[in-house]
């Protein structure tokens, strides 16, 4: 799913926001917000007891975090969580 996509809102289109005139610091706001949550809610898949693949986990972490740094931010493609 891309960036556009996930953070896009109903709300956002009753306001007047438009996908493709909404600056690249609001979307990386709402992402980064979105962010933490994911970090924080994954935490538990890097402890050394942990029933989670620790490798695939820690690539998935890695990525969120590089994201900001793709030059067409808005449109990437998130990364998806291992299951």
């Amino acid at each position: 799913m891309k960036i556009k996509d996930k953070f896009y809102s109903n709300m956002d289109k009753e306001f007047g926001y438009e996908k493709d005139t909404i600056s690249t610091d609001w979307w990386l706001e709402r992402y980064r917000n979105w962010r933490a949550i994911e970090l924080a809610s994954s935490d538990w898949t890097q402890l050394s007891d942990s029933p989670a693949t620790a490798s695939d986990w820690a690539i998935y972490r890695e990525a969120l975090r590089d994201l900001p740094a793709v030059a067409d931010f808005a449109n990437a493609e998130i990364p998806e969580a291992p299951h």
